[in-house]
């Protein structure tokens, strides 16, 4: 299927209210015409991870074929906390591998999810049918990045895909990425950045590949924003 418009959505971070106006306000989102891909890092910071997820869940079921969503690294540790917390034992021990979830908002968002079990209930499936990676003809999305020295997307370590920066990849393909905020929608050498930090700034965007136009849509931010205008770790 030949799409008008593919659009890359950056990270939402538990902001449900804004990736929903977006989507459907904003954007306008046509099943018939368009593609959306999302970057990854759906959960935590802001106030819904929940609705996040099952709205993007609903959406991807509904349009399959319209619907790419990538894993974060957020989504990839969340991942790794659930599957390996106890649920016996002392308290000291199950709190060990939520350390994650727990040092990121993570009280709220397990209280969202109306406890630990139903969190977990959701939240694997939910993670374990998310793409590494989308590629097409001159365009490969991830959430993090790749290496410098790429040739085959496949043989990279997942983990490199999820926290890789670089900025001097020179492959042949563009790279569309979340998981950098910076503070508008822009394209660096062969790299393009959807993440606009919408937890921090109040600030949700999108681009579209095709006819290179940005959509955003703003609101209050749920996190104090850092005076430099970036994050230290994402």
């Amino acid at each position: 299927m030949e799409f008008e418009r593919v659009i890359a959505i950056g990270d939402c971070h538990g902001m449900a209210k804004m990736l929903i106006n977006l989507i459907e306000q904003v954007i306008k989102f046509k099943p018939d015409t368009d593609k959306l891909v999302l970057l990854g890092d759906y959960l935590e910071r802001g106030p819904s991870s929940k609705g996040v997820v099952l709205y993007l869940d609903a959406l991807k079921k509904r349009y399959p074929e319209n619907i790419v969503l990538l894993l974060g690294n957020h989504e990839m540790k969340a991942y790794e906390s659930l599957k390996s917390t106890r649920t016996t034992g002392a308290i000291e021990d199950m709190r060990e591998p939520l350390s994650w979830i727990l040092l990121d908002g993570g009280n709220e968002t397990i209280e969202e999810f109306g406890g630990l079990e139903p969190m977990r209930q959701i939240l694997i499936p939910f993670i374990e049918s998310l793409d590494v990676y989308h590629e097409d003809r001159n365009h490969i999305f991830v959430h993090g990045g790749v290496p410098k020295d790429m040739t085959d997307i496949r043989n990279v370590p997942i983990e490199d895909l999820l926290w890789n920066r670089s900025m001097d990849y020179e492959g042949d393909k563009t790279i569309v990425v979340g998981h950098s905020v910076v503070r508008e929608v822009q394209q660096i050498n062969k790299i393009i950045f959807c993440d606009t930090g919408a937890c921090f700034t109040g600030k949700l965007s999108a681009f579209d590949i095709i006819n290179r136009r940005v959509y955003w849509i703003e609101d209050k931010p749920a996190k104090q924003w850092r005076s430099n205008g970036r994050m230290a770790a994402k």
